[in-house]
C-alpha cells in the first residue's frame, strides 16, 4: 500500500516564503511606479520610459498575484490534508477504543489480572507498581515507600527493593546533571517526562549497542564537570542495579535451596542466569521500543513513554509464563537454559560412558585374539622343535 507523508512544517514554511515573496514583489512594483511618476524631464523619451516602467510594474504586480495564489493554495492544501487526517485519526481512535474495551471486558483477561505471581502480587498490582516506578524519581520513591510497608516481604527483600529505588533515583539525577543541570528541567526528571532524543537512523542493533554502552564511563574533553559527575552517577547506578538484581535473585534461590527444592549448585547457577536474563531482557525491550518509535518517525519521547512500553512488554511476558509455568519470564528462561544444559551434559556423559564400554570390549576382544594367536604359535613352535629333536637324536 502506498503511503502519503505530509510535512506540516515544510508546507507552513513554503506558504510563509510565498507571502514574503509577494510582499517583496509588491514593494518593487510600488517603487517602479513611483520612479515612473517622478521623472524630472519631459518629451518623447520621458513618455517612452514612463510607459515601459509602468509595464514592468504591471508585470511584477501579476507575479505578486501569482505568488499570493500559490501561498493560498498551499494553505488550503495543508488545511484539507489535516482535516482528512484528523477525520481518519478520529475513526481509527474510535476503533482502537472499541478494541481496547473488548479486551478489557474479556473474562480471560480479568482472570489473568487476578492471578498472582511467585511473590504473591496479583498481575494487576505488578503492572501498576511497574508503571508507577517509571514516573521519574517521584515514582521510584513512591514504590520504595510501598515496599517498606509491605508486610508480606522479608527484611532482606525490603532492603533490596528500597536500595533499587535509591539507585534508580541516583541514575535519574545523574541523567539530569549530564544534560546540563537546567533548573527548568528538574521537575521533568522528577516526574519522568524528560525528553529522550531518538536519532532518525536508529535501528534495533544500534539502540541495543547504546543500551550496553551505558555501562561504560565516558571520557570526553568536551564534557563539563557536572556532566562527568552525572555520567559517573548514571554508570554507577547501572552497575548497582545489576548487583541488586543479582542479590534479589540470590535471596529467592537461597530460600528454594533451604526448603530442599534445589541443590546448592543449582541455586548458584539459577542466580547467575536469572540475573543475566533479567538485565538482558530490559536492554532488548528498551532497544525494541526505541527502534519502534524511530521507525514511526518519532525523534524524541518522554522517558516515561519508553519505560512504560518496556514495563508493559515485560509484564506481558511475565503473564504468559506465570499462567503456563507458574514462574516469571526470567526464571522460566533461566530454568529452561539450565535444564537444557543438564540434559546435554547427561547425554554427553552417557555417550562417553558407552564409548568407554565399547572401547573396553574392543580391547578385550583384541587381547583375546592376540592371546590365542600367541598360544597357537607357541604350540606350533614346540611341536616343530619336538619333531626336529626326535628325528635328529632318535
Amino acid at each position: 500500500m502506498n503511503t502519503l507523508t505530509v510535512r506540516w512544517s515544510a508546507m507552513d514554511g513554503a506558504a510563509q516564503n510565498m507571502e514574503q515573496i509577494r510582499k517583496s514583489l509588491g514593494t518593487v512594483a510600488s517603487g517602479i511606479s513611483s520612479v515612473s511618476q517622478g521623472l524630472s524631464f519631459s518629451g518623447a523619451s520621458s513618455r517612452e520610459m514612463a510607459s515601459r516602467l509602468k509595464n514592468i510594474a504591471q508585470d511584477i504586480s501579476l507575479q505578486e498575484q501569482t505568488a499570493s495564489g500559490l501561498g493560498n493554495v498551499l494553505a488550503q492544501a495543508r488545511s484539507r490534508y489535516q482535516s482528512c487526517e484528523n477525520a481518519i485519526a478520529g475513526e481509527t481512535l474510535d476503533e482502537a477504543l472499541q478494541a481496547v474495551l473488548q479486551i478489557i471486558r474479556n473474562p480471560a483477561l480479568k482472570e489473568m489480572l487476578d492471578s498472582t505471581d511467585s511473590s504473591g502480587l496479583t498481575m494487576a498490582e505488578k503492572l501498576l507498581t511497574g508503571l508507577i516506578g517509571e514516573f521519574g524519581a517521584i515514582g521510584k520513591g513512591a514504590n520504595a515507600v510501598f515496599d517498606l510497608f509491605d508486610s508480606d516481604k522479608s527484611v532482606g527483600e525490603k532492603v533490596v527493593d528500597v536500595s533499587s529505588a535509591g539507585v534508580g533515583i541516583t541514575g535519574i539525577i545523574g541523567g539530569w546533571m549530564s544534560s546540563g543541570m537546567n533548573k527548568d528541567e528538574i521537575l521533568d526528571y522528577l516526574l519522568g517526562i524528560n525528553e529522550k532524543i531518538i536519532p532518525q537512523d536508529t535501528t534495533f542493533w544500534s539502540a541495543l549497542k547504546n543500551e550496553f554502552s551505558e555501562y561504560a564511563l565516558e571520557n570526553s574533553d568536551d564534557m563539563t564537570k557536572a556532566a562527568k559527575v552525572g555520567n559517573r552517577l548514571s554508570v554507577g547506578a547501572k552497575w548497582a542495579g545489576g548487583l541488586l538484581t543479582f542479590a534479589g535473585s540470590a535471596m529467592d534461590n537461597y530460600d528454594e535451596y533451604e526448603s530442599g527444592e534445589i541443590s546448592g549448585g543449582r541455586a548458584v547457577a539459577e542466580t547467575v542466569t536469572e540475573t543475566a536474563v533479567d538485565v538482558g531482557t530490559d536492554a532488548v525491550l528498551t532497544a525494541g521500543v526505541t527502534a519502534g518509535l524511530a521507525a514511526l518517525g518519532v525523534t524524541s519521547a518522554p522517558a516515561l513513554v519508553i519505560g512504560g512500553g518496556v514495563v508493559l512488554a515485560k509484564w506481558g511476558l511475565d503473564c504468559v509464563c506465570e499462567n503456563f509455568w507458574g514462574k516469571d519470564f526470567s526464571e522460566t528462561v533461566s530454568d529452561g537454559l539450565l535444564d537444557m544444559g543438564e540434559a546435554i551434559a547427561d547425554g554427553a556423559g552417557e555417550f562417553v560412558s558407552d564409548m568407554a564400554d565399547g572401547a573396553k570390549k574392543v580391547c578385550d576382544a583384541v587381547g583375546d585374539a592376540v592371546g590365542k594367536t600367541a598360544k597357537n604359535i607357541s604350540s606350533g613352535v614346540k611341536s616343530a622343535w619336538d619333531s626336529l629333536t626326535g628325528w635328529a637324536f632318535g
